[in-house]
């Protein structure tokens, strides 16, 4: 099955991590690899990347350490992305 889409809601992330990577991971990559050939791509994250980080305020180039299996994919679209827009 092809996924476009991602699954939404941290806590559901603990019971079914599986449908987390599948859609949110493989789903991304998916989806960025299709527009690979067009030169602009807009990409937004989440806040759940930035897990229980206490420095305020949040920035991009925190290290961050996702504690949940959503914060985790989402995490790694970012660097997904990071790696296309040099790629390109």
């Amino acid at each position: 099955m092809l996924h476009l889409a991602a699954e939404v809601a941290v806590r559901y992330s603990i019971i079914r991590p599986d449908k987390y990577i599948e859609a949110n991971i493989n789903g991304f990559f998916n989806i960025i690899d299709s527009l690979k050939s067009y030169k602009k791509f807009l990409f937004a994250s989440s806040s759940s990347v930035y897990g229980d980080s206490k420095v305020l305020p949040l920035k991009e180039n925190l290290n961050l350490e996702p504690i949940k299996m959503y914060a985790l994919s989402k995490k790694n679209n970012e660097e997904v992305a990071k790696i296309y827009n040099q790629k390109n």
